[in-house]
């Protein structure tokens, strides 16, 4: 409490005769900012041993800072060292909110984030970010329908209004198809609709209004949900807008943009035609193997597998190393030999996979495939070899291996090979300690979620399938798994 008061004390007094005192002021929050800051880094940094100890002064250091500048007494100047307390002020504020979420008061922090709106109406930046953080807070306190208000009315903000930030807010672009999305989880496919159709309009506006280089990313955002919408022609059209005013140096990563859209968009000859011109102005993985890629999608669904093996082939031997392309081009190689009937190609592919990227996730997924084709063709000891091989693999990797992702992607991978070799209940236990070593990563609890499942269909196993379902009600970062679990409870609940 002392170190609190004297905090106040020291931000809340100018000292007379140190010049301009709006200066003084931005130079006195700023200064308490980072290190309140720098504190939390070194909090954050003990990961699982930062205690609820550790992070209280934290929160109430930072709402000390907010309350000695009230941001909203700051924010009316356009810029400059008031602006500046301002965005400062805010920011603790917001921090303030976001411990308060780490702290387990979901409730606490979605009322902070909602006067953050309100009281800071004027930074724009602030808001957004606030109202992302609040989004998901409602969606852990079962406040599904506030929080699709709140991802809506961050739809309807100007992407170009933040006057703090250079170029148009990504997060607002990408806010209409996380509403969409969301809209559609719960059945509300008229909602969904209904919100890409404002978008549409909302987002067009702004592209006419468009100016330099805020038009590449408007015109993005506009196709992205042209596409969604299925209107295809209309999301090339969007994108080509942006073709005109480009400099020469960027034109090749736009007609890699209008390609991929292309894709997206059902219009596979266009694909080949923008991927091809992009290829011709630039020899960079970014660019041409992105664009190779692309065009290789493409003739497969334009039925015409040669072409599409050949440019794979293109983008494995035209680099070195293919960086992150290489993975990507080697297993859908794979995976179009397998369709083709060359099951031999395949599996060498799949193999070369599993060799030159251990950890890559579609490593895991490339071991998977091989099990499961032995399965399909009725080889039913080829595959219990295969899947004890991959086991072995993948316990060396998990054991010797810490990356977080590496964690993750090869537990889930494992548990489906117990499942492929009829071990249930060690795929079982398997996903359930993987959702208590990541408890908010989404693929972990759609893992409890399949875990519940193999609980329900045991003897005996509807006590553990309700304490997981519960679990996940309680704590899931996915409203929708979320859903997901009160509904498999309830169904659960109606047939016991």
């Amino acid at each position: 409490m002392r170190r609190t008061a004297a905090i106040l004390a020291a931000l809340g007094v100018l000292a007379a005769g140190c010049g301009d005192p709006t200066l003084w002021a931005r130079w006195r929050i700023e200064r308490a900012l980072y290190h309140a800051q720098a504190r939390e880094r070194r909090v954050l940094a003990r990961g699982s041993l930062a205690r609820d100890a550790d992070f209280a002064p934290l929160e109430r250091r930072f709402a000390a800072i907010a309350a000695a500048y009230p941001a909203s007494r700051w924010a009316a100047a356009p810029s400059g060292p008031a602006r500046d307390v301002a965005l400062a002020a805010a920011r603790a504020a917001y921090e303030q909110a976001s411990i308060a979420a780490r702290r387990g008061g979901d409730d606490r922090a979605e009322a902070l984030w909602a006067k953050l709106e309100v009281e800071d109406a004027a930074l724009p930046g602030i808001v957004i970010a606030s109202r992302l953080a609040r989004a998901r807070a409602l969606d852990r306190l079962g406040r599904y329908d506030e929080a699709l208000a709140e991802r809506a009315a961050l739809a309807a903000m100007d992407p170009t209004g933040d006057p703090d930030r250079v170029g148009p807010s990504a997060d607002v672009l990408e806010a209409p198809l996380v509403l969409a999305s969301e809209l559609r989880a719960r059945g509300r496919d008229a909602a969904a609709d209904s919100a890409l159709r404002g978008a549409d309009a909302h987002l067009s506006a702004a592209l006419a209004r468009g100016r330099g280089a805020d038009v590449l990313p408007l015109a993005e955002g506009v196709s992205r949900v042209r596409a969604a919408r299925g209107d295809a022609a209309g999301a090339l059209a969007a994108l080509r807008v942006a073709l005109p005013g480009a400099a020469d140096w960027e034109v090749p990563e736009r007609a890699q943009g209008l390609a991929a859209r292309a894709l997206e968009a059902g219009a596979p000859e266009s694909v080949v035609a923008y991927s091809r011109w992009a290829a011709s102005q630039s020899d960079t993985r970014r660019v041409a193997g992105q664009a190779w890629l692309v065009a290789a999608q493409a003739w497969e669904r334009l039925g015409q597998p040669d072409s599409a093996l050949a440019d794979y082939d293109a983008i494995l031997s035209r680099w070195t190393d293919p960086g992150a392309l290489g993975p990507v081009a080697r297993f859908r190689r794979a995976d179009l030999l397998d369709r083709l009937g060359e099951w031999e190609r395949a599996r060498a592919e799949y193999l070369a996979l599993q060799a030159a990227y251990p950890t890559h996730p579609l490593a895991f997924t490339s071991a998977q495939r091989i099990v499961r084709h032995h399965v399909e063709v009725n080889e039913p000891e080829l595959a219990r070899l295969a899947a004890q091989a991959a086991i072995l693999n993948i316990d060396h990797l998990l054991a010797t291996n810490r990356d977080r992702a590496v964690q993750r992607d090869g537990g889930l991978a494992r548990a489906q090979l117990l499942l492929t070799l009829g071990r249930p209940r060690e795929a079982e236990d398997a996903l359930v300690q993987l959702w208590r070593s990541f408890p908010q990563d989404s693929a972990a609890q759609a893992g409890a979620l399949q875990a519940a499942a193999l609980a329900t269909a045991r003897a005996g196993g509807v006590v553990r399938a309700d304490s997981i379902r519960a679990g996940l009600r309680r704590n899931a970062s996915s409203a929708t798994v979320r859903l997901a679990a009160g509904a498999a409870g309830a169904a659960g609940r109606h047939t016991h």
